[in-house]
């Protein structure tokens, strides 16, 4: 092989190398789980959309906010049930992170909301998950309680340490 083919044959490979890679980097979707899913339909706009990406649940598991599939979900559904989430005594977590409950009933929040303040919707993006999200925005005080009219799914999250993983949903049925 001479050297100008084995040239125009290498340039051909590095191009076609070069598209696959960017188009799996166009089509890689990540997720606040960790996970990564591939889907080599997507196509370059699909990067150029407007729409957060922070928005749309997990692509691990569809449905799921947070980290919170269904086999997570604490049932707190019964009347003397304690529906109470705990955060900041020991590292960045609520306690429970996934919690489930019954339409009408209220789940207090218990913890310095100044050194974590809590905010609805996954990451930055207050309307992820049902819409009216009864949660809000709070970072005063130690106890918050919320009342869940009516069923869906309620994620929120640590305004400064939800890229730590502090973060869960309230889902109710």
């Amino acid at each position: 092989m001479n050297t100008r083919r084995l040239g125009r044959t290498l340039t051909r490979g590095l191009t076609l190398a070069s598209w696959f890679c960017m188009g799996v980097l166009v089509a890689c979707d990540q997720s606040n789980t960790g996970n990564m899913t591939v889907d080599m339909t997507s196509s370059p706009q699909d990067m150029t959309s407007p729409q957060d990406l922070t928005s749309l649940p997990d692509m691990a598991t569809p449905n799921t906010f947070n980290g919170c599939d269904t086999a997570l979900f604490q049932d707190r559904t019964a009347a003397a049930a304690i529906r109470t989430v705990s955060f900041g005594g020991s590292g960045f977590v609520y306690s429970p992170k996934c919690i489930l409950i019954a339409a009408g009933q209220s789940v207090t929040f218990s913890g310095a909301f100044a050194s974590h303040p809590l905010r609805p919707g996954v990451g930055g993006n207050a309307t992820a998950g049902s819409p009216n999200n009864p949660i809000t925005a709070t970072s005063t005080g130690t106890t918050a309680m919320f009342a869940f009219p009516t069923a869906g799914t309620y994620p929120y999250n640590c305004q400064l340490h939800d890229g730590s993983g502090m973060n869960g949903v309230v889902r109710v049925q």
